[in-house]
């Protein structure tokens, strides 16, 4: 499997080019070897891998960038439990149209060529938590939301 950088990297790439990838496509640009389909538990580690990418991203530019991997057009309920433990859900719209602006606000931060000049190579702090997750300091099989200050003290 692709480590995180380039995991990353993946994503923004997919950003930028589609309007959203299925879960099993993103699964074998990842060389992941999971086959969803066949163990659903399989996703989980997709979504843990996405919740990290994304918490970073969060951090750092305010984006979620793994709003582009989806089922149908839309991103699975751990996209939106995401958005619940980062307190970014806009209470006074539904679950759909707060992961629909979440979407669109990735989307368009990371196609503006400007930023993706400026920040597709800012990994400031992702190569500590990659370390950190390879020396199981951070277990990403578990909600990784709590190691949220952790993660924004490494990319400060």
């Amino acid at each position: 499997m692709k480590n995180i950088i380039e995991i990353r990297e993946t994503l923004i790439e997919s950003t930028r080019k589609e309007d959203y990838i299925k879960y099993q496509d993103f699964a074998d640009k990842i060389n992941s070897g999971i086959i969803l389909n066949e163990n659903l538990d399989q996703i989980k580690v997709i979504g843990d891998i996405l919740s990290i990418v994304s918490i970073f991203e969060f951090v750092k530019r305010g984006v979620l960038l793994s709003g582009v991997v989806s089922t149908n057009g839309m991103p699975g309920n751990g996209f939106y439990k995401l958005m619940n433990n980062l307190d970014i859900k806009d209470p006074n719209k539904d679950k759909i149209w707060s992961m629909a602006e979440q979407i669109i606000k990735n989307k368009k931060f990371w196609k503006k060529d400007r930023n993706y000049r400026k920040y597709k190579d800012d990994l400031k702090g992702l190569e500590q938590l990659e370390i950190m997750i390879k020396n199981k300091v951070i277990d990403i099989t578990k909600d990784i939301t709590p190691h949220f200050r952790l993660i924004k003290s490494l990319t400060k």
